[in-house]
């Protein structure tokens, strides 16, 4: 219900009712203060109204007037106070607003207010508030309606009718009070019942709002009764529900014991029949060790055999004037005898342990074999021969003649920063000027290079006048990322006369041998060798060849083959993948720095991780301190780094609570060292160095 207050101040909304309520009595007011000043109309009003509500009205209208006790309310004095300040239209608002106040119970509840309940409750306004408050509440009800104005206007005609009627009678009771003598006890009596009416209306609207608010509590209590009734039955279903439930877990226990039962007895069956085996299996162990006591001992007799033939070429080379070249020669070909004799053996045999000693022998013999060539590479230094067999392309392979019209005065110009990328056969090396030129497989073994090692090309004059490059590895690449991968294996004469290489280590990788490789080295049948085979190629390429030897095998070009390092085992060297090859970049928002080397060296391995890259080669560190007290990481690389970088930056990568790893010279080690210590990174957690 909308107070008297907010209808005073006619300005302020509570809900949606109470604004249209306002909005209704602003045009009321906007009406009502055009029109002339109300007296015979406001006069009647004041007649009907209480002696309390007259002191409100005249309270909130600022008016002083005195009232005498025991005496009625002066309405003369009201309406000429009335008369004289409030007859501007600027004064009527406030004069309009009051008279809203006081007349405001007759419309009752505003949620229900209506034009045809007003009209309804005529009668009922005329014996509890009287005539005139009927009539001020017609002309200035809130809702416009044309049965309001027109009941407004038939009661105009009769207020003018009962008015005069009214002057005629306060007339002669007027002459009839100056004659009686009895005025004042009826004035005492009339003040009497006056007083008795308020307090019964206050009593009434007391118990109007006490009644409304049981009815509200009521309509309460009927809500919270009727949601603990839903809440009562869901509360029984979900107790229902939990009973079916138990009952199925109690028959779900019941067939579970039943089951845990037959189990058991699976179970010592099982055991039985496994006892059984064992006992099987240990005299099987047993015939398969006895087995292994006779290999051993074959195996001591043909080491003493070996040990014997060794001592026999001992003391034939020390009796005749052999050469170290000869002597080694024939312990080549006494190793060369033995794989083959091992190769034809592994071809017959059936039994799996039988092949594996054989393949284990192989590749012990050609480790051997590998080691004479390393001692020989140490003690003997072999002179710069040409192999003549070798066409003009390879033999021209590291060398570039330098443009005479660049370079008029035939000077050798500096040594140039290049990387080396491998290929199938050989590589390439691109330099940092723009220059390329390929390098055979037999230097790439030499100076063991692996892909995208950064290397240094030295150029240096020839006899012949044309200049070749020496070449010098300053940051060893990554073969993972290769586009080749490497086996160790044998030659194999397949049908229709065609050659393959055959993995040593899994048959089923066996590729055509290419025909060019074929003509030049002329491999036979079983010969072991070590070949490449490019991603998505289809033929082998001859990396090395294990054949008969010759002193001619001695030569500058073959002393440059030396094995390739990691590659002893009978795994077959192929591809693995780096650390975080296929990953979304696992250190984005990080910032490395790497101090020593070049830039280049390092790019694209931290491009990989998607961290931000600051480099500083060493020369001078304290240029990227500031970079460094900001960074998530710290590496230095020792072989191309100054003493003062390394303690320089170190104890404050320690101060800031740096995490710092050493480079150990190549790209995979680092590739290794950012994905293996990627959580240390991303949280900047210092290690236990």
């Amino acid at each position: 219900m909308i107070s008297k207050r907010f209808i005073k101040a006619m300005g302020m909304l509570m809900d949606e009712q109470g604004v249209e309520l306002v909005e209704g009595f602003n045009l009321v007011l906007l009406k009502q203060i055009k029109t002339p000043f109300p007296i015979r109309e406001i006069s009647l009003l004041f007649k009907e109204a209480t002696d309390l509500k007259k002191r409100h009205f005249a309270s909130s209208m600022n008016m002083q007037i005195k009232v005498m006790a025991n005496k009625p309310f002066p309405d003369s004095q009201l309406i000429t106070l009335l008369r004289t300040k409030y007859s501007k239209e600027k004064s009527k608002i406030l004069l309009y607003q009051e008279i809203i106040n006081l007349i405001f119970d007759i419309y009752g509840e505003s949620e229900e207010l209506t034009a045809e309940k007003f009209l309804s409750n005529e009668q009922r306004i005329y014996e509890q508030f009287g005539p005139a408050h009927f009539y001020w509440g017609l002309r200035l009800f809130p809702i416009h309606d044309s049965k309001i104005e027109h009941r407004l206007l038939e009661f105009e005609e009769q207020l003018s009718t009962i008015t005069d009627a009214a002057k005629e009678t306060a007339a002669t009771n007027l002459a009839e009070s100056k004659d009686e003598s009895k005025e004042a006890k009826e004035n005492s009596l009339i003040t009497k019942e006056r007083n008795l009416r308020v307090k019964a209306e206050l009593e009434i609207e007391s118990l109007k709002k006490e009644i409304r608010s049981l009815e509200k509590s009521q309509e309460r209590i009927k809500e919270t009764n009727e949601l603990i009734s839903s809440e009562k039955l869901f509360l029984e279903k979900k107790l229902s529900e939990m009973d079916e439930a138990t009952e199925a877990y109690r028959n779900q226990v019941i067939n579970l014991e039943a089951e845990k039962e037959n189990l058991n007895n699976q179970l010592n069956n099982l055991q039985k029949t496994l006892d059984e085996q064992t006992t099987k299996e240990q005299q099987t162990i047993q015939d398969y060790e006895n087995k292994l006591r006779e290999l051993n001992t074959g195996m001591k007799l043909l080491i003493q055999k070996y040990e014997e033939d060794i001592k026999k070429l001992k003391d034939e080379t020390s009796s005749s004037n052999l050469s170290l070249n000869e002597a080694v020669k024939m312990l080549m070909d006494y190793l060369y005898q033995a794989i083959e004799i091992n190769f034809a053996q592994l071809k017959t045999s059936l039994d799996r342990t039988d092949r594996e000693q054989l393949r284990k022998k192989m590749n012990d013999h050609m480790q051997l074999m590998d080691s004479f060539e390393l001692l020989l590479e140490e003690l003997i230094k072999p002179l710069p021969q040409i192999n003549p067999e070798k066409t003009v392309d390879e033999t021209t392979q590291q060398t570039k003649e330098l443009p005479k019209k660049d370079n008029p005065n035939n000077e050798i110009p500096h040594a140039q920063p290049g990387t080396f990328y491998r290929m199938d056969h050989g590589g390439y090396i691109k330099l940092e000027n723009g220059a390329a030129f390929n390098i055979p497989e037999s230097l790439v073994n030499s100076l063991q290079l692996e892909h995208e090692a950064e290397v240094e090309c030295e150029p240096a004059h020839r006899a012949d006048g044309s200049v070749n490059y020496i070449i010098r590895m300053l940051f060893q690449g990554d073969d993972t990322r290769a586009p080749i991968t490497q086996y160790m294996g044998y030659i194999e004469l397949g049908e229709h006369f065609k050659y393959y290489c055959v993995d040593i280590s899994d048959p089923n990788n066996r590729y055509p041998l290419y025909e060019k490789d074929f003509e030049i080295q002329k491999p036979k049948d079983g010969d072991p060798c070590l070949f490449n085979v490019a991603h998505g190629g289809e033929h082998a390429r001859l990396s090395k060849l294990y054949t008969s030897y010759s002193t001619d095998y001695y030569k500058k070009e073959n002393m440059n083959d030396k094995p390739i390092k990691g590659n002893t085992g009978t795994v077959s060297r192929e591809k693995h993948e780096s650390p975080n090859a296929g990953r979304d970049p696992f250190l984005e928002g990080c910032k490395i720095v790497i101090i020593g080397g070049l830039k280049k060296w390092f790019d694209s391995v931290v491009e990989e991780t998607g961290a931000e890259f600051y480099h500083e080669n060493g020369e001078s560190p304290s240029r990227i301190h500031p970079k460094l007290r900001r960074a998530d990481a710290l590496f230095y690389l020792l072989t191309a780094n100054s003493h003062e970088a390394t303690t320089s930056c170190i104890p404050i990568a320690k101060e800031q609570k740096i995490p710092h790893f050493k480079i150990e010279g190549s790209k995979s080690n680092l590739r290794k060292l950012l994905w293996d210590n990627r959580d240390m990174i991303r949280n900047k957690k210092t290690p236990g160095l």
